[in-house]
């Protein structure tokens, strides 16, 4: 340990510069603490109980059991933890659930980060060990004072439901090449999280609302072939997305909401050839497209508000489509555009209708389809 004593002698002068008192302070300090392990559950008997009340930095070696991480928890002081040198592959749930400690460094031999490890926690950064294989759910949820990037290892293979969702982190988000499960709202709130977003070609199911409203990342959005289906508002509001939106080859689905106020996407919009259903209002409000939609040839039905946005002329609101300049219809047979009305979708208008009194409907000047099949697309309810 790093022990001292230290003494001071405090007079106290008058006026006339004679001593009215003397004080004397002794203070002993225990800042930081280096412990051995060698019997699993053995850590209170190596930590007396004055320095388990000061100790401000942590270091263990060997293994330890739920009890050691109970007594771990009763330290107050403790600002850094290194248990890098453990042996334990697991730890227990909560470990530092609402702990103030700012710093820990996990064992390098970690296959797992339990549920609400660090639920709530002072954590001011965090570095995943590289042998995890699953992190579960709450893991990391609401860790305000986090900063940093987050870099999920190539052994990771699952990320739980809300396991960073609403923490503070701000740097890039890296996803192993591993990794196969995004669990429900695994990422969502994590405002201040920059740059690209890309989903690897390894993970093949993403939860609902996973990126929902990181409003911070501000680059690319590349979504790998490994995925088959875009759950309901997976990228809802990720608003600060600037640049290009690349969907995997294999998606069949994209579900209600999944891209909605994604405002600053731009460049063209391609939806594979292997989607066939494009659900209510998947890319609403993405008004930053300004290139062609391409829309893949094996799609059949396009749900209400698919393709369209709000306008406003002072306080009259009114739904329109989107700035593509082209659109290309590859499908054969047109795709059904589903005539439910929602509350401000009038009937059938997946691409929006223009309700702007005393005006026609605005569309792209430019719809193309197969050859040979203008005449279907011209008496199809609602592509006239």
């Amino acid at each position: 340990s790093s022990q001292s004593i230290r003494h001071s002698t405090i007079r106290l002068v008058d006026a006339l510069g004679l001593i009215s008192d003397t004080i004397h302070v002794t203070q002993k300090t225990v800042t930081s603490q280096t412990v051995s392990v060698g019997t699993p559950g053995t850590l209170n008997q190596l930590i007396n109980s004055e320095d388990k009340e000061i100790i401000e930095e942590l270091t263990i070696i060997g293994e330890l059991q739920n009890t050691d991480f109970w007594f771990i928890q009763e330290m107050k002081n403790l600002k850094t933890l290194d248990i890098s040198g453990l042996y334990n592959k697991t730890l227990p749930v909560s470990f530092m659930a609402n702990s103030t400690v700012s710093t820990v460094l996990l064992p390098l031999d970690l296959t797992e980060i339990p549920y609400q490890a660090f639920y709530q926690s002072g954590i001011t950064s965090i570095s995943i060990p590289s042998k995890v294989k699953r992190i579960e759910s709450n893991a990391f949820r609401e860790c305000k004072l986090v900063k940093g990037d987050i870099i999920i290892p190539n052994a990771t293979e699952y990320i739980g439901s809300e396991c960073f969702r609403d923490s503070s982190f701000d740097g890039i988000l890296k996803l192993g090449q591993g990794v196969q499960s995004i669990g429900t709202r695994a990422f969502s709130e994590c405002t201040k999280l920059t740059g690209d977003l890309t989903i690897p070609n390894s993970v093949t199911k993403i939860g609902d609302q996973a990126f929902r409203n990181c409003t911070g990342f501000s680059g690319n959005l590349t979504i790998g072939n490994g995925l088959t289906l875009i759950q309901e508002s997976t990228f809802r509001n990720c608003s600060g997305l600037s640049g290009t939106l690349k969907i995997g080859d294999n998606v069949t689905v994209i579900q209600n909401y999944a891209f909605s106020g994604c405002s600053q996407l731009t460049g063209d919009l391609v939806i594979p050839d292997k989607v066939h259903t494009i659900f209510v209002e998947a890319f609403f409000n993405c008004i930053g497209f300004k290139g062609d939609l391409i829309i893949g040839s094996q799609v059949g039905t396009i749900r209400y508000g698919a393709f369209a946005t709000v306008y406003s002329r002072g306080e009259i609101e009114y739904y329109g489509p989107l700035n593509f300049s082209k659109i290309y219809c590859k499908a054969i047979n047109p795709p059904v555009l589903e005539n439910t009305q929602s509350y401000h979708i009038p009937k059938g208008q997946a691409f929006g209708n223009d309700q702007e009194p005393y005006s026609s409907p605005r569309y792209p000047e430019y719809l193309f389809v197969p050859i040979g099949c203008k005449t279907k697309y011209e008496t199809r309810a609602y592509w006239e």
